[in-house]
C-alpha cells in the first residue's frame, strides 16, 4: 500500500504544478502551446516481377505518407507522386536499382527496389565458324561451297552450342557389328518417343545388319535399347493405320552381299510400338530410295521404294499396308524409265504421279535428258504402264560448273555426277500444287568432294523450276549426303521444316590442308521453313557434335569421331538426337585389328530449349511479340536486314519492336496485317479524249492509293497487260517498267507493295498509250 500510495501523491502533485502555471507571483495570461511536430515520411516500393529480359518491363508501385514531394533515382528518375505504379523498361544486364525518395519539412525516407535483367538471346559463334567455312571453300577451288551463308542470317539464326547439353549412356550385347550404313526416323507417342535405325555392314560382311529401336521417356531419357539383329536395311518409316495405331517398317536391303556376287536385297521387317516387338515380313527387296505415302488412299500409310536386285531388280515396288503386321508387294513397272536410286509418289489430277531419280536410258523412248530426274504418271488402277513422263530440272550436280569433277568409276554411263538419292513430293510454297525437294550428292571419283544437297523443284504452273539458290540458306555444300530427309513442322509455327542426314562423314578433308576441324565431317542438318517455302539451317552437326565434352568426360579406348545424329522429337516437340555408338579394346598386338567388345554407347543431345521462330530460336513471346518470325522478318523487309548488318539492331525482332511494327512490317507469313485485294479492270472508250481508257470502280483512269503491307491483283484484258512505272504512262512517256515485286501472266498482274515501293507510281497499258493513272503508296 505504501507503493500505491506514493506513486498516487506524485501524480497528483505534477498535475498540480501544471495547472498552476507556475511559481512566482501574479497571475498573467498563459502562453499559446507549440505546434505539434511533423512526423518524418515513410515510402515503400516493390517491383513485379524482379528478374526480366532485357528490354521487357517491370512495374514499379510505391507509396509514402506524410510527404510534399518524392523524387526517383538509380536507374529511374524525375518527379513522381506520393503513390503511384509505372512500368519501367529494364535496359542492361544484372542488377537495376530502383530509389524513391520522398521528403517534407522533417526529413525525407527513401526505399528501393532491385530486378535482375537477364539477356535473351545467345549467338552462335560466326567467327569460328566463317573461318571453317571459308576453309572449306578453299579446300574446294574453284568451286563455291556456300549456298547464302552470311554473317546476319548465322548470328540471328543459328543456335548456340550452349543450348545443347549431351549424355552417354551404354549397353551390353551378345551380338554386335560396327556400325554399317543406315538412317534414322522416329515415333512420338504420348508418354514416350521413339527413334528407330537400321543398317547394313558395310561392304564386307553380308546378313550382318540392325534394326533398333531407342525409347525415350517425356524428359528425353533414354528407357530402353531394343536391338534385332536383321541382314540389313537403312530406312524406317512409322506408319499410320486407319485404326490410330501405328507400325514401323524395314524395308530390306543388304549391299554387304553385293561382293559375293548376290543381289544385295534382304527379308523385311516390322516393329510393333504396343508390345516393342520385331516381326519379320516376307518381302525380300534391295530397297534404296523410298518414301511413304497412301496408295489405296484408304487411312492406311504405305511404303514405295525402288529396288535393285533380287525379284523387284530395277522396279519399284509398293508395300501396301494390310493391318497391322501385313504387308503385301505391288510391283510397278517402270517401262523404259529405271530409276536407280529414289522413288516416290504423290496424286495429283487423277494420276499416281512416281518420282524417279537418276534415271538412265529414258531418251530414246521419253524424250529426256540423260542423267536426269522426271516424274512418271500412271493411271491408279493400272500400274503396267506410263502413260506419260515429265522432265525434271536438270540435277544439281549435272549442272556445267561442276562438269571437271570425275564421275565415280563405273557410272559414267548410268548415274552420272549427280547421285540423286531421295526425293520428296510437298507443297513447300503453300499455293496449292506440289513442289518436290531432291536430295543430290557427288559419289565422285575419289571421294575428293563431299558435296550435298536439298534441290527445291518450285512447281511454276504444271512447270517445274530450280530454286535452290533463291530457297536454300545457310547451307555448305561440304556434307556426306541427304540420304535420308524428315518433314516435320520443328517449332511449331504451322509450316514444313526439315531435317537432313546422312551416314557418312566426309573424313578425307580431316587430313591435308586447310584442315577441317572434325566436329563439321558429318552431316545432320535441321531447316526451318519461313511459312512461303524459303528454308534455313539453323542447326547442324557443328553444334550438335560436342566431340570435345564427349571425349573429356566418356573416355574410351578408341576416342569418339564425329557422327551423323539421328533425330527425335516428343509429341511436345521437343528436340533430341541420338547416335548410336561402338567401343573397341585395344589390339593384342601393336597394328593388330581393333576388336568390338560388345558394348554400345548412345550419345543423346538434347536442345534445352523449345525451338521457336524468333531469333536463335527463342520463342519471340518473351520479348512480346508471339508469332514473330525472324527469318520471314528479315526475308521479307529488306531495310530491316540492312539495318542488322549494319549493326544498329541485334536482330530482326528488336528491329521490329522498336521500327517495323509502327511502320506495318509484316512479322510473319500469316500476319494479320498480311492483306491482299483484287481489283477489276475493264476497258471503255474514252469519254474525255480519243482511244479507250482503263475503268476501275466505274471510273475511267481512276487514281489509285495502295498501301503497304498489301497484295494487289489487278484483273485485266489480255489484250491490254496492265503495268507499272515510276513515269507517267510508262515506256509510253519515256519510262521503264517497274518491276519490284511485281508477277505477271496473260490478264493478270500483282504487286506486293512494301516499304521499298516508290511513293508514286503510274499504271499504264504495255501496247496502248494513254490509258492508266497515278497511284499514291500509303
Amino acid at each position: 500500500m505504501k507503493k500505491t500510495n506514493f506513486l498516487f501523491t506524485t501524480i497528483l502533485t505534477s498535475i498540480f504544478i501544471t495547472s498552476c502555471g507556475g511559481g512566482g507571483g501574479g497571475g498573467g495570461e498563459s502562453a499559446p502551446p507549440a505546434p505539434p511536430t511533423t512526423p518524418n515520411p515513410t515510402t515503400s516500393i516493390s517491383a513485379d516481377p524482379t528478374s526480366v529480359y532485357i528490354g521487357n518491363s517491370t512495374t514499379l508501385t510505391w507509396s509514402s505518407t506524410d510527404s510534399t514531394s518524392c523524387t526517383a533515382s538509380g536507374d529511374w528518375e524525375g518527379s513522381k507522386s506520393s503513390s503511384g505504379n509505372e512500368d519501367v523498361q529494364i535496359t542492361k544486364e544484372g542488377l537495376s536499382t530502383f530509389t524513391i525518395t520522398c521528403s517534407n519539412s522533417s526529413g525525407s525516407s527513401s526505399s528501393s527496389a532491385e530486378v535482375t535483367g537477364e539477356n535473351l538471346y545467345a549467338y552462335a559463334d560466326w567467327n569460328s565458324h566463317s573461318l571453317v567455312i571459308n576453309n572449306i571453300q578453299s579446300r574446294h577451288q574453284p568451286y563455291d561451297t556456300k549456298i547464302n551463308i552470311e554473317e546476319a542470317w548465322y548470328k540471328t539464326l543459328s543456335l548456340p552450342e550452349s543450348d545443347f547439353t549431351t549424355t552417354v549412356d551404354t549397353y551390353t550385347f551378345e551380338e554386335l557389328q560396327s556400325g554399317g550404313i543406315g538412317y534414322g526416323s522416329h515415333l512420338a507417342l504420348s508418354d514416350r518417343t521413339y527413334v528407330f535405325h537400321s543398317n547394313w555392314e558395310g561392304f564386307n560382311e553380308p546378313e550382318n545388319g540392325r534394326a533398333a529401336a531407342l525409347i525415350y521417356d517425356n524428359e528425353r531419357n533414354l528407357t530402353e535399347f531394343v536391338y534385332k539383329k536383321i541382314p540389313g536395311g537403312t530406312h524406317q518409316y512409322p506408319l499410320l493405320n486407319l485404326d490410330g495405331t501405328y507400325q514401323v517398317l524395314f524395308p530390306g536391303v543388304d549391299e554387304g552381299e553385293i561382293k559375293d556376287g548376290k543381289p544385295g536385297d534382304a527379308t523385311s521387317w516390322v516393329f510393333n510400338p504396343s508390345d516393342n516387338t520385331f516381326t519379320e515380313v516376307p518381302i525380300n527387296v534391295g530397297c534404296h530410295g523410298s518414301n511413304k505415302f497412301d496408295y489405296e488412299q484408304d487411312g492406311d500409310e504405305d511404303v514405295i521404294c525402288q529396288s535393285w536386285g533380287g525379284e523387284f531388280d530395277g522396279k519399284p515396288i509398293i508395300f501396301k499396308n494390310n493391318g497391322l503386321l501385313n504387308f503385301e508387294a505391288v510391283e510397278v513397272e517402270s517401262n523404259g524409265v529405271p530409276g536407280h536410286f529414289s522413288a516416290s509418289a504423290f496424286y495429283d489430277n487423277d494420276f499416281l504421279n512416281i518420282i524417279y531419280t537418276d534415271a538412265h536410258g529414258v531418251g530414246p523412248i521419253y524424250n529426256v535428258v540423260e542423267f536426269t530426274n522426271v516424274i512418271a504418271r500412271y493411271l491408279p488402277n493400272d500400274l503396267t504402264k506410263i502413260v506419260d513422263v515429265a522432265e525434271l530440272p536438270k540435277a544439281f550436280f549435272e549442272k556445267d560448273v561442276y562438269k571437271d569433277i570425275p564421275t565415280y568409276s563405273g557410272w559414267e554411263n548410268s548415274v552420272g555426277l549427280s547421285h540423286d538419292v531421295r526425293s520428296h513430293p510437298i507443297d513447300y510454297d503453300n499455293d496449292g500444287d506440289m513442289d518436290i525437294v531432291i536430295g543430290s550428292l557427288i559419289w565422285a571419283s575419289g571421294h575428293e568432294y563431299g558435296f550435298s544437297v536439298m534441290q527445291f523443284l518450285t512447281n511454276k504452273d504444271g512447270i517445274y523450276v530450280d530454286e535452290t539458290e533463291q530457297r536454300l540458306f545457310n547451307w555448305s555444300l561440304f556434307s556426306p549426303g541427304t540420304h535420308s530427309m524428315h518433314f516435320y513442322d520443328f517449332n511449331g509455327d504451322g509450316y514444313t521444316d526439315i531435317y537432313a542426314e546422312d551416314a557418312g562423314c566426309n573424313y578425307y578433308a580431316a587430313a591435308g590442308e586447310p584442315s577441317i576441324p572434325d566436329d563439321y565431317l558429318c552431316n545432320g542438318r535441321l531447316a526451318v521453313n519461313d511459312g512461303t517455302g524459303h528454308f534455313i539451317v539453323v542447326i547442324e552437326t557443328n553444334q550438335l557434335n560436342q566431340l570435345d565434352y564427349i571425349r573429356e568426360n566418356f573416355p574410351r579406348w578408341a576416342p569418339f569421331p564425329g557422327f551423323s545424329p539421328l533425330l527425335g522429337m516428343t509429341s511436345d516437340k521437343e528436340l533430341f538426337w541420338s547416335k548410336i555408338m561402338h567401343d573397341y579394346d585395344e589390339p593384342s598386338v601393336s597394328g593388330g585389328d581393333v576388336v568390338y567388345n560388345g558394348k554400345v554407347d548412345v550419345v543423346t543431345v538434347k536442345l534445352n530449349k523449345m525451338l521457336s521462330t524468333g531469333p536463335n530460336g527463342i520463342d519471340p513471346a518473351l520479348r512480346g511479340e508471339p508469332g514473330f518470325n525472324e527469318f520471314y522478318y528479315l526475308l521479307n523487309n529488306e531495310s530491316a536486314m540492312d539495318s542488322v548488318k549494319a549493326g544498329e539492331y541485334p536482330n530482326g525482332l528488336e528491329h521490329y519492336i522498336a521500327v517495323g511494327k509502327e511502320l506495318g512490317y509484316l512479322s510473319n507469313a500469316g500476319s494479320s496485317n498480311a492483306q491482299a485485294e483484287t481489283i477489276e479492270v475493264s476497258i471503255e472508250a474514252n469519254s474525255n479524249g480519243s482511244g479507250n481508257v482503263y475503268v476501275i470502280d466505274g471510273v475511267q483512269k481512276k487514281s489509285l492509293t495502295l498501301n503497304i503491307g498489301t497484295t494487289y491483283t489487278f484483273n485485266h484484258s489480255s489484250a491490254h497487260p496492265l503495268r507499272f512505272s515510276s513515269v507517267d504512262d510508262g515506256t509510253h512517256g519515256g519510262g521503264n517498267e517497274y518491276m519490284n515485286e511485281v508477277t505477271k501472266s496473260s490478264g493478270v498482274t500483282t504487286i506486293k507493295i512494301t516499304e521499298d515501293t516508290p511513293t508514286t507510281l503510274y499504271y499504264y497499258c504495255d501496247v496502248h498509250s494513254g490509258m492508266g493513272a497515278e497511284i499514291t503508296i500509303e
